[in-house]
This record gives C-alpha cells, sequence and structure tokens, in this order.
C-alpha cells in the first residue's frame, strides 16, 4: 500500500475519532476506491455510515469487510450492532456467536447477546450471559446496568434494584441507570426514593423524555396531577412518537375528568404501539366512565388476549362482568384485585392459607375487612352462609364499625384492626367470598335487616328527636376523599358533590332534615346549621353503631355512594342512593332499585357530573313523599 493511501487512512482515523464523520468518510471512500481490499477503512466505513444513521451503507461495508477478514471480533461485532439496529436479531445472534467463539472471554459481546436472547424471551440464557459479562468485568457499569434491565423484565425487583445501584456506584453520572432506578421504584410505589434518582436523571440530562415521563407517572402516584400533564407534555415535544407518554397523559386525563382528551391521547398511544396492552385497558376505563359498556369491554378483551397475565385488564373486565350482573365471569376476575400494586397493603401478611371453600367443621376461619367502609357493611351479610360449612369465624374489621358488627350474624368473633388475631386455620379476605360461595344475582342474601342498632342507643335518639315534627331525612353529600389512593380519590370526586347543590330540598314543607355528613365536607354545611334549617349532631357520632342508632330514627336517608348509604341498607331503612354517571359496579346498569338492597331506591346521573338534575328529582320525589 502506497504511503498516499497509508496517510488518508492515517488521516480518516483522526478525523473520526475527533468526531468529525463527514471528513472521515470522504477520505475512508478514496482508500477503498482505491483499493477495494482494503477491510479495515470497509470496516471503519461501516461504522461512520451508521453513526450517520446509513444502516443500509453500513451493512453493505461491514458485510465486504467480513468477506476480506472474517476471524475479526471488533468487525462481526460492529455488524451484529448493524443487523439488531436494522431488526435483523436472528442475524445478528449469529454475528454475536462468532464474536463469542473468536473471543469467548469477550463481555460486551456477552452482553449484546444476553440482549438479543432478552427479545426473543430466551430469559434463563441471556441471565447466564449477563451474569458472565459482570463476572468478567465487575467494575464495568453497563453491565450491572444490563443485568438490572433483565432482572426487572424478569420480575426479580429487589435483584434488579441491587445490580442497578450498582451501577451508579461504578457511573454515578450514568443517565439512564438513574432513570431505570427511579422507573423501578416508582412500579414498587416507593415514590420519594423514585423522585430523587429521576430528578438526579434530569439535571444531568434535562432533555430525557424517559425521565420525563416516569417522574410524571410519580406526580400522578401523589396526586400532584397538573404537574404530571406538564412533565407528559415535555416529554412528547421531545419525543412525539413516544407511545407510553400517551397512555401516561391518558390516565391523567381522564383522573382530571377530561374524557374526551384522554380517549384522544390513548388511540394516539395505540397508533403508535398497536399491541400496547396498557393502553388498551386504560382506553377500556375511560370509554367505560363513557358508559360505552361494549366498547369498554373489547379494550380489556384486546388488552388480555396482548397480555393473558395483566393484573390491570382482569381488574378493570372484573368490575364490567359485575357491573352487567355476570357474576360468574365477574367474582373469578375480581380475585386478580389481590395482585394489584395499589391494594397489596391492604391485605395482611398471614400465614394460615387462603380458604378456597373447603369444610369448616372443627377449623377456624379469619375473615378480614378490605377497601372501605361500606364494602365490609355490604359483604358481612354472607357470613351466616358460613355456619352451614361448621367450623368457627373470626372477623378482623375497621374499628369504626366493631361494635355495629356484633349485630351480624355468623360471627362468633370480632377484632378491631390494630389488635391481636386469635389462632385460626384458614384465612379469607372479605370480599373474596362471593366467589367462593358462588353468589349469584338471583341468590343474594336479601334478608333485611341483617344489623340492628343498639336498643339503648335507639331509644336514647327516639327521645332526642321526638320534638322535631315531619318527615326526618338524613343527608351525606360526600365520601371519603382518601387522598393517599389515586383511584378512590378520582372516583371520590366524581361521586361526592357540593353541599350546595343539596339546596332544592330546604324548604320543602313537612320535612326536617339532619346531617349524617362527616369529615372535611361537614364544613361546608356550617349556615345551614347554625341557622337550624339542618340539624346536625355528628360530632356526637363516635363509631357505626352511634350512626345506626341515629339512623334508625330516621325516616328516609338520601346519600351519595358513600358508607352510609350501605349502613341504612343493611339495617332495612329506605334509603335514596344518589349514583354518579358512571355508576359503581355493584348498582349495575339501568336500574333504579338493587338487589342487594330492598330498601333502596337509585338516583343516577344522566350527565357526567350533573347533580344538579339529580337532586331536582329528589327534590320532587320528596315533596310528594312528604305531602304523603
Amino acid at each position: 500500500m502506497s504511503d498516499d493511501l497509508v496517510k488518508k487512512y492515517a488521516d480518516a482515523f483522526g478525523f473520526h475519532q475527533r468526531g468529525n464523520l463527514v471528513e472521515a468518510e470522504s477520505l475512508y471512500r478514496q482508500v477503498v476506491e482505491a483499493n477495494p481490499y482494503h477491510a479495515d477503512a470497509l470496516h471503519l466505513l461501516g461504522v461512520v455510515a451508521f453513526q450517520r444513521g446509513d444502516n443500509v451503507t453500513a451493512e453493505e461495508m461491514l458485510r465486504k469487510a467480513v468477506a476480506l477478514k472474517g476471524r475479526v471480533p471488533d468487525i462481526r461485532f460492529n455488524l451484529a450492532t448493524v443487523l439488531a439496529a436494522a431488526g435483523k436479531r436472528d442475524e445478528a445472534e449469529a454475528e454475536i456467536r462468532v464474536v463469542l467463539d473468536l473471543r469467548p472471554q469477550d463481555a460486551g459481546a456477552l452482553s449484546s447477546l444476553a440482549d438479543l436472547l432478552q427479545s426473543r424471551s430466551a430469559f434463563d440464557e441471556a441471565e447466564e450471559c449477563s451474569r458472565r459479562a459482570v463476572r468478567l468485568n465487575p467494575l464495568n457499569a453497563e453491565g450491572h446496568f444490563n443485568l438490572g434491565n433483565l432482572l426487572k423484565l424478569t420480575g426479580r425487583l429487589a435483584e434488579a434494584e441491587a445490580e442497578l445501584r450498582e451501577a451508579l456506584r461504578f457511573d454515578p453520572g450514568y443517565v439512564d441507570a438513574h432513570i431505570n432506578l427511579g422507573g423501578l421504584l416508582c412500579e414498587q410505589e416507593r415514590f420519594e426514593e423514585a423522585e430523587h434518582y429521576l430528578k438526579t436523571s434530569l439535571e444531568l440530562r434535562s432533555d430525557s423524555p424517559e425521565a420525563l415521563n416516569s417522574l410524571a407517572v410519580i406526580m400522578r402516584g401523589t396526586g400532584r396531577i397538573e404537574e404530571a400533564e406538564t412533565l407528559l407534555s415535555n416529554a412528547l415535544k421531545l419525543k412525539p412518537d413516544y407511545a407510553e407518554s400517551y397512555n401516561n397523559l391518558g390516565a391523567v386525563l381522564r383522573d382530571m375528568g377530561r374524557f374526551e382528551e384522554a380517549e384522544a391521547a390513548l388511540h394516539e398511544a395505540l397508533r403508535i404501539r398497536t399491541d400496547y396492552a396498557s393502553a388498551h385497558a386504560n382506553l377500556g376505563n375511560v370509554l367505560l366512565d363513557r358508559m360505552r359498556t361494549g366498547e369498554a369491554k373489547a379494550e380489556y378483551l384486546e388488552a388480555l388476549r396482548l397480555n393473558p397475565d395483566y393484573v390491570e385488564g382482569h381488574w378493570n373486565i372484573a368490575l364490567l362482568y359485575l357491573m352487567n350482573g355476570d357474576f360468574e365471569n365477574g367474582w373469578s376476575e375480581y380475585e386478580w384485585r389481590l395482585k394489584r400494586g395499589e391494594l397489596k397493603h391492604l391485605y395482611p401478611d398471614l400465614q394460615a392459607p387462603l380458604w378456597q371453600g373447603e369444610d369448616l367443621a372443627g377449623k377456624t376461619l379469619l375473615l378480614y375487612a378490605e377497601q372501605g367502609l361500606g364494602d365490609t357493611l355490604q359483604f358481612i351479610r354472607l357470613a351466616p352462609l358460613l355456619t352451614q360449612r361448621g367450623g368457627r369465624i373470626i372477623l378482623e374489621c375497621q374499628p369504626a364499625l366493631k361494635r355495629l358488627l356484633g349485630s351480624a350474624k355468623g360471627i362468633d368473633q370480632i377484632v378491631a384492626k390494630g389488635e391481636v388475631l386469635p389462632q385460626f386455620d384458614f384465612q379469607c379476605p372479605l370480599l373474596s367470598l362471593p366467589h367462593r360461595l358462588n353468589v349469584t344475582l338471583e341468590s343474594i342474601p336479601a334478608e333485611m335487616p341483617y344489623l340492628t342498632a343498639e336498643t339503648v342507643l335507639t331509644k336514647r335518639w327516639q327521645e332526642r328527636l321526638a320534638s322535631y315534627p315531619g318527615l326526618k331525612v338524613g343527608l351525606v353529600w360526600a365520601g371519603d376523599p382518601r387522598k393517599s389512593d389515586l383511584d378512590a380519590n378520582r372516583i371520590d370526586r366524581r361521586r361526592s358533590m357540593r353541599f350546595s347543590v343539596l339546596s332544592p330540598l330546604f324548604g320543602i314543607a313537612g320535612v326536617c332534615l339532619f346531617s349524617l355528613q362527616k369529615g372535611e365536607a361537614s364544613a361546608q354545611a356550617e349556615r345551614e346549621v347554625r341557622e337550624g334549617r339542618l340539624i346536625d349532631f355528628t360530632n356526637e357520632l363516635d363509631d357505626f353503631a352511634d350512626t345506626a342508632a341515629l339512623v334508625e330514627n330516621l325516616d328516609l336517608v338520601i346519600s351519595v355512594d358513600t358508607s352510609v348509604a350501605h349502613l341504612a341498607g343493611a339495617l332495612g331503612k329506605p334509603v335514596w342512593l344518589l349514583s354518579r354517571f358512571d355508576g359503581c359496579w355493584r348498582w349495575l346498569l339501568d336500574r333504579d332499585d338493587t338487589p342487594w338492597y330492598p330498601t333502596m331506591h337509585l338516583f343516577r346521573q344522566q350527565t357526567q357530573g350533573d347533580w344538579e338534575e339529580v337532586v331536582s328529582r329528589v327534590a320532587k320525589k320528596l315533596g310528594d313523599t312528604a305531602k304523603a
């Protein structure tokens, strides 16, 4: 090779090292034109083409270099990299295996092979390759990073976290490791730790759409919805085809009640990634919020087709089945709630086996309350069915319900949450009983009342209320916002109303109104209480036993969908339930009655968020009732 050609190649290499790809490419081409068999120039010309985004030329040049110097590992490795980027993963894997035949201790090649194996779900061999790469180069941050990502993918979160932390120990400025560790912590709802790593990643690289997206998930998870929307919008400016951000934006917009925008964002996510199970499920949620139940079901089923083990997909379709009265499928799917991340903290870590319907003769079963107070009040009716199985039944319930539930049949012992549990042989969450007992729409136990107030307390309230004339009506206008629970808080914003919306109920002849509202929302009625238009004894109600005794002395309870409505129904008292447009699954569809409570009448929103029209109908019916 002439001195001139040697100099051109050296100059090209120098330009290449300094990042001047244009000059490097020009000189490499001159070398190749002068000597078409110059394998090194062909090799590096292919590398430059790849760096400039020209995969076709890159592959062509590298294949020519391989034909000339097929036993040079670096050339085969770079060809594998180009092939993988072009989606030719089988060919890339074959090239990487050649590299490892030539250089078995190549940690980089092992990591690349692990990535290719992972892409075709060969997780065991991928892990073996990743671990070999880490053993060969234990100080290499990228090796730990790759192994951490693989472990996360296979659900071994604690091990994944350890590897990602190792990556950051060896390279504290490793942006992607900060992002991925933050995302992993976010999945475990360790939001404060996750936020630290994601904010650090943004300090290192402010234009990372992945970090912005993950940080938005934290903002949403901690109730900072507006901040989440801003972060996602910024992520999409940086990466307009980012399906994950469109999916998360759809969820955030749904939280904000902006359903049309949410639907549009989720359709965009699915345009980019048609096989995106989470986006199908989230779209189903928005459609269900808008009561387009058929379309919602199709989206849920598609999510489960794409990912049969998708917990949220099973949970979502469970609610839809139950809403449609399909209890056979509904209760079965409802069991997936036990695997939901945000619900796991509700379930105690009990060592006894989960009761599956076995005979209980000579055994003790622990039932434990879950979710809200209303759920406990609704499903405690099933306890007497357990007496047919023999055995002793213990109930662990919320402290506010302990006294009242002493009147429930089928319970041998009641323990409040936080108290020491006695010995037991089996355990079962309360809302799993319908599945275990095969409860159907037709077999719902509806013997009323199935709870009773204490006689002494009831008599005391009877004397207190004797002087109040007319129809005695209790009012509840808001539920518990449960701000720490994103799902519950979103639903509460739709099921609750402002007290002022109830103004048409005031001044109806022959009606005396009593507040049953507890919590922050009770302050909204201060003026009416002060002026004597609303009677408020709630400061004397310490628990549900007290509330039950007061309700026993009322003629009617008018309530939004919260625990007091269940209490009134369980006591067999007339109750008018004010239901949001996308009503809870337990009230079924298109009914103004319910098989759960024979004394309940439902007033449903006709339009999302329109409580005024509902209260107008209630006021008319209340006036007619008072006249009767």
